[in-house]
């Protein structure tokens, strides 16, 4: 029989992560309570616990307003607080809420009177064949029952109330003090498997005058320095019949802890009795393993999850590139507008450059005039003519030189406009130039993300392979204690 520790390293083995890398090791606490629980279904842990029918009828034998007395039996005790009380005569019902002595106890509602009959039932009951089973936390079924002890019996089950199929039973009320009457109910219960986190075992009951029968809380020390005894825990009490069960966590501080438990204590006990744990009931290694194997499928069927996770980080790094992509439509869009202004501005330089020689054409005509006027002039340079000489001409030739310097300097204008046209369209390439720049920025960051995309993927994609190895896993170990379940948890019984 291996313990909670061992059962939890063979699952890390079985997933090839002994050193819990990979799966942490309250995960694998959580995958241990599901198959435990999922076996159970097939394999029940089998715990035989006893109650007692409640059938005590009498006559009150005075009125108290919200009270029941009944000096005549003298049948009342400390353990009645919660069950039923029914006014046989009116038909009322009540809770007993208080024990005050054997003669009296207080009710929920004041429902008696002198000389009227009664009827006692178990908690939340309506008849004596019935009994509350609420206290099985960890229930899964029943096996049989017996009432009484040696008489299997038929039941019926409506919610927490247990009813035995039988025509009478026994009045409940003990006669003689240390005797117990015939009315035990002896039922075997199918609850889930247990598997103790406790790392030891044995303890001591802690008190010097003892416990009494009945009661359902001891202080128990010798225990392990500190940790937790979880409800539904099991133990037993030497020299004390029967088997208990912890109903709420208890907490382990200095070697000791308070221990609620279910069923009350059979008889009285004295200090330093040893009790012992269950440490497993998985006593069948068969069935050991089936809860390993059935942990292990858990395992690798909920681990992928942390992969799928990766699709929604893919879906987020999506949008990412599909932003990136949109800037370079923005950037191309951009540089396509700027190639347009270049070739407009590109285009105005020629134009301007033919106006340019125009002009200049004119400066010829201009220059010749000029030496034709200086050609005509020369030659009256030593004479003294009668109208007009040399001087006139020299002066024509410089007004046509001065008109060609006017042509020259226009001339001169238009290539520099030329030269600031080109300059313009030079200035747009280099402006078309930086948005392709960031337009291939852009597609690089795209990439990238595209990249990331793909591996997030992968990453998904490998937690399906892990998944789709789990769930053959889980089918595997469902075939396995499908066809190992046995004949008696397969089939019902019908007692008389």
């Amino acid at each position: 029989m291996r313990t909670y520790t061992q059962i939890k390293d063979k699952v890390g083995s079985n997933l090839r992560d002994t050193g819990f890398a990979n799966f942490a090791t309250t995960e694998l606490d959580e995958e241990l309570v599901d198959a435990i629980w999922e076996v159970s279904q097939f394999f029940p842990h089998e715990r035989m616990e006893t109650y007692t029918i409640e059938s005590r009828v009498g006559t009150a034998s005075s009125t108290s307003s919200g009270n029941l007395v009944d000096a005549t039996k003298s049948q009342f005790l400390a353990g009645d607080v919660g069950k039923m009380v029914f006014n046989s005569r009116d038909k009322t019902w009540a809770e007993i809420v208080t024990f005050t002595s054997s003669t009296t106890v207080a009710l929920s509602k004041d429902i008696m009177a002198s000389g009227e009959t009664y009827e006692i039932y178990n908690n939340e009951c309506t008849s004596k064949f019935q009994i509350n089973i609420s206290d099985v936390t960890d229930y899964l079924g029943i096996n049989k029952l017996e009432y009484p002890k040696g008489q299997k019996r038929n039941y019926d089950i409506d919610g927490t109330i247990l009813t035995v199929k039988v025509d009478s039973v026994r009045d409940s009320k003990v006669v003689t003090s240390g005797t117990q009457p015939d009315t035990e109910v002896y039922i075997w219960f199918k609850v889930k498997q247990r598997v103790s986190q406790l790392t030891d075992f044995l303890g001591a009951v802690d008190l010097v005058a003892g416990y009494s029968a009945g009661d359902t809380s001891i202080v128990i020390d010798d225990l392990q320095s500190a940790g937790t005894i979880e409800a539904d825990q099991e133990f037993t009490i030497a020299g004390t019949r029967g088997i208990y069960r912890v109903t709420a966590d208890a907490t382990i501080a200095s070697n000791e802890a308070t221990v609620t438990f279910y069923p009350g204590l059979e008889s009285d006990v004295i200090n330093d009795v040893v009790v012992t744990f269950t440490q497993s009931t998985l006593t069948n290694p068969m069935i050991e393993l089936y809860v390993i194997e059935y942990a292990t499928a858990l395992a690798a069927i909920r681990e992928p999850m942390q992969f799928y996770q990766q699709i929604h980080a893919a879906i987020t790094t999506i949008a990412l590139a599909t932003t990136a992509i949109t800037g370079i439509a923005a950037r191309i869009t951009q540089g396509i507008t700027d190639i347009a202004s270049g070739r407009t501005q590109a285009a105005l330089a020629p134009a301007a450059i033919v106006l340019a020689n125009a002009e200049f054409d004119l400066m010829n005509a201009q220059i010749d005039l000029a030496v034709t006027a200086l050609a005509e002039g020369e030659p009256l340079a030593n004479t003294v003519p009668v109208a007009g000489g040399a001087p006139e001409f020299m002066a024509q030739a410089g007004s046509d030189i001065n008109a060609a310097q006017g042509f020259f300097a226009s001339g001169r204008s238009y290539l520099n406009e030329a030269s600031a046209d080109l300059s313009n369209a030079n200035t747009y390439t280099g402006v078309v130039s930086g948005e392709l720049q960031a337009g291939t920025a852009k597609i690089r960051e795209a990439q990238v993300n595209l990249q990331e995309v793909s591996s997030e993927l992968q990453i998904a994609s490998s937690g399906r392979i892990m998944e789709a190895s789990g769930l053959a896993g889980l089918e595997r170990v469902k075939a396995k204690l499908r066809r190992s379940v046995p004949r008696k948890y397969r089939t019902s019984q019908v007692y008389t």
